[in-house]
């Protein structure tokens, strides 16, 4: 039962949300400055960090893009 609410789910989330649900379960951990601003996805195990599409080049097509 539990897989087909998350399969459900998962089709009403945006292609962002989707990846960045699937960053979440490798391990990486969302982080904001104080005010909320300026996110990133911390990996705990190395601390390697990936920025939003935003904050990088729009000529890359996933949202989240690894720094290294």
């Amino acid at each position: 039962m539990a897989k087909k609410k998350t399969a459900s789910l998962t089709r009403k989330l945006t292609e962002s949300e989707q990846d960045l649900l699937s960053q979440l379960e490798r391990g990486y951990q969302l982080e904001t400055d104080s005010l909320g601003a300026n996110p990133v996805l911390r990996r705990l195990k190395d601390g390697e960090v990936i920025r939003p599409l935003s904050a990088r080049t729009p000529a890359q097509s996933r949202p989240w893009r690894s720094e290294g």
